[in-house]
């Protein structure tokens, strides 16, 4: 359902629903981390599969369960439960001293699921005959090779601490991306002359106008190397936003039942505030968890390798003749 929205594979393209089924849990799990809600989704879909025989609905049944499923695993990371602090395997998103830990470590999911996208556009492109694609394209093997020499040596620098290079690390993080760069940039005058020597270059088309195009494809594809990466960092944000607006609700719990008084009313009005803020933050941060993570799939890791631009099957079909009616000459 969700790579539909997308678009359809096309014939030589790899159909991508086992990954995007992997990827997108992970990052709603990510952002949605909490044992309690994931167990409400976890009901929705379960309620749905139940009440229904239709097969969209199914579906989203079917997303809510498993969706719901992934929030209650990294609930159970975070030790989040309905917004309360309990027994956790890792850390809380909000825990002192974690928060780079977890911008951090969205970074790292971020490069997993961007490299992934690499290898399966080189695949896609192999598949198509498209050798030169494969290798320089800013998402072939060439453009490969620079993202992971850079994030290497930026890891090494910014990490390690160590700005001194050994001869063999400055070939390996220094040389070898800066000749994939250099390699990027001679994919469009390849490409140029192999069409003029196959008699199908376009009218208006030129070597100067070739290596143009080139530059300029190289210069997005450096940009957005750094801007997809960035923008994992998202998942971090949301995990947080996510255990500080339960945070938010229980401190506003406790104001109003010091407001109303001590008691049986003010412990009441208490847990309707609890009550009240958990069903909003299960609204607004699942919605909000949904989109991104659908946004991340689309333009970080679609826009790599998946066209979408491919036709559904419709079986050839003749149509039926009346019962009634005779037969054509």
């Amino acid at each position: 359902m969700l790579v539909v929205g997308y678009g359809l594979p096309g014939y030589r393209e790899l159909e991508p629903t086992l990954f995007v089924a992997i990827t997108f849990l992970v990052m709603f799990g990510i952002m949605f981390g909490d044992v309690g809600h994931g167990g409400v989704l976890v009901l929705g879909g379960l309620a749905t599969l139940v009440a229904t025989r239709r097969e969209k609905v199914r579906d989203v049944g079917m997303l809510l369960l498993l969706a719901g499923a992934s929030s209650v695993g990294f609930g159970l990371v975070y030790g989040e439960y309905f917004g309360m602090r309990g027994w956790g395997l890792w850390y809380n998103p909000l825990e002192e001293g974690k928060t780079m830990e977890l911008l951090a470590d969205s970074i790292v999911i971020g490069v997993v699921i961007i490299s992934l996208g690499l290898i399966l556009n080189i695949i896609n492109r192999f598949r198509r005959g498209d050798i030169v694609g494969g290798f320089l394209d800013k998402f072939g093997v060439v453009g490969a090779v620079f993202y992971w020499g850079v994030l290497a040596l930026l890891m090494k620098i910014l990490v390690y601490h160590e700005v001194d290079l050994h001869w063999i690390e400055v070939a390996l993080l220094v040389v070898l991306p800066a000749l994939a760069l250099l390699l990027m940039a001679l994919k469009e005058p390849i490409a140029y002359a192999l069409r003029r020597r196959a008699g199908g270059a376009a009218h208006g088309d030129s070597l100067l106008l070739a290596s143009v195009e080139s530059v300029v494809d190289v210069f997005e594809g450096v940009l957005g190397y750094m801007a997809n990466t960035i923008s994992f960092v998202r998942l971090a944000a949301y995990a947080m936003s996510h255990a500080a607006l339960l945070a938010a609700t229980f401190l506003m719990a406790r104001e109003v039942s010091r407001l109303v008084g001590g008691g049986g009313l003010g412990s009441a009005m208490g847990v309707v505030v609890v009550i009240l803020g958990n069903i909003l933050t299960i609204l607004l941060e699942g919605i909000i968890a949904s989109v991104q993570a659908i946004r991340l799939q689309y333009y970080e890791f679609f826009g790599k390798f998946f066209s979408g631009s491919g036709r559904a099957f419709r079986p050839f079909r003749l149509a039926e003749r009346d019962a009634g009616s005779s037969p054509r000459p």
